[in-house]
């Protein structure tokens, strides 16, 4: 999951080179970091399934996670390509 995350940094680091490398892996990091406390805060809703998928047993059965992850990437585009 984090190889993903962090080559989606690399691919938009070779398209934008005036965001810095550190910033790209904070802002993949933050997502991460923000999953984690919406599940915490029952926001987002997983359970462990042991042999749901080959590589992780994570169900999430309801998410919110593409509609939250379009907001940040939006709020972060428009501060750092002022």
């Amino acid at each position: 999951m984090f190889i993903g995350h962090y080559g989606v940094s690399l691919a938009a680091k070779k398209y934008e080179s005036r965001i810095s490398l550190g910033i790209l892996f904070f802002a993949v990091q933050f997502l991460d970091i923000l999953f984690a406390i919406l599940v915490l805060l029952n926001i987002e809703h997983m359970r462990i399934v042991p042999g749901f998928t080959k590589f992780n047993p994570y169900d999430l059965y309801y998410t919110t996670c593409p509609t939250v992850t379009a907001f940040w990437a939006r709020c972060c585009g428009r501060c750092w390509l002022r």
